[in-house]
């Protein structure tokens, strides 16, 4: 990418900071090379910034450039509208493995984080509250339909501790787990 970026731009054209999405490796003077810049391990962002797909370049022809985003347009269309259900089934599935960040959320949907937002924003919803509300209604599961201990349950919805499962609980429902659990045992 950083080539490609370097035969558009100018072959003097660096980035501010390399990117990349694995571990550090031992040495990386190749990396800061290739780069020009200082490098980043471990970073999930690892792309191009939005700013830099923005700038002209020169010499492009406008013919083209058109056809190309009008080819976008028509590829984001076939993305599904209801982006809510998509998030929910993701957080379902990961959510026994690891907790789900709005940039594991982007990932599996195969899009950028920021475009998770705008389109939740469109249904009126955000990561964070689809987020909680999946986790509430896992946590309600376990709780009405299983006798896991009330103990076992944050851990298995990567809460870090029982006490903030607790906490979100309550603020989600306006009751304790416990006295959720006893009165759905009740009905």
């Amino acid at each position: 990418m950083t080539g490609v970026l370097r035969s558009l731009c100018s072959p003097h054209w660096s980035t501010e900071e390399g990117l990349l999405p694995r571990l550090e490796p031992e040495d990386t003077t190749p990396y800061k090379r290739v780069f020009r810049a200082p490098v980043l391990a471990g970073d999930r962002r690892a792309g191009v910034p939005g700013r830099l797909l923005r700038r002209s370049i020169e010499g492009a022809n406008p013919l083209i450039r058109a056809v190309a985003e009008r080819r976008i347009r028509r590829r984001e269309a076939v993305i599904p509208a209801d982006v809510t259900a998509d998030v929910q089934r993701r957080v379902r599935s990961t959510a026994i493995r690891q907790r789900m960040s709005k940039i594991h959320v982007a990932q599996a949907l195969a899009i950028g984080p920021r475009t998770l937002s705008r389109r939740l924003k469109t249904e009126g919803t955000t990561v964070k509250f689809v987020t909680n509300q999946t986790r509430l209604a896992m946590a309600k599961q376990r709780l009405a339909d299983t006798t896991i201990s009330l103990a076992e349950i944050p851990a298995a919805l990567e809460f870090s501790e029982p006490a903030a499962f607790t906490h979100a609980f309550r603020r989600w429902t306006g009751m304790m787990p416990s006295a959720w659990r006893k009165e759905r045992w009740a009905e």
